[in-house]
């Protein structure tokens, strides 16, 4: 109510994206990533405790997340990832700058 009040969007109780560290890397853009993507509004979650790729996943299955986005030092090289789908196991690229854009709410 207070978000409302305020004129805040009210966050979704299921995230739109899941991040998934793939190494000590992906980890460390994985936070800032979620930082930036709250910021602009959008609902993200990701695993603090890292961990292996599989167990991650099945948090983003837990949490309800519709898309996971896996991060590691090749993606923050690169500035691409791949964006899975998780109701249709579909992967399509997508650049990390346009991660805000693509997710925004409205």
């Amino acid at each position: 109510m207070v978000m409302a009040a305020v004129g805040r969007p009210v966050p979704s109780r299921q995230p739109a994206l899941f991040l998934i560290s793939a190494d000590e890397a992906g980890a460390r853009e994985c936070l800032a990533r979620a930082v930036a993507l709250r910021r602009a509004g959008v609902s993200c979650d990701l695993d603090a405790r890292g961990g292996k790729l599989a167990r991650q996943f099945r948090q983003a299955e837990r949490v309800g997340a519709r898309y996971a986005l896996v991060l590691g030092g090749n993606e923050v090289a690169s500035g691409q990832a791949r964006l899975k789908d998780l109701q249709t196991r579909q992967e399509s690229p997508i650049a990390l700058a346009d991660l805000a854009a693509r997710f925004a709410p409205g």
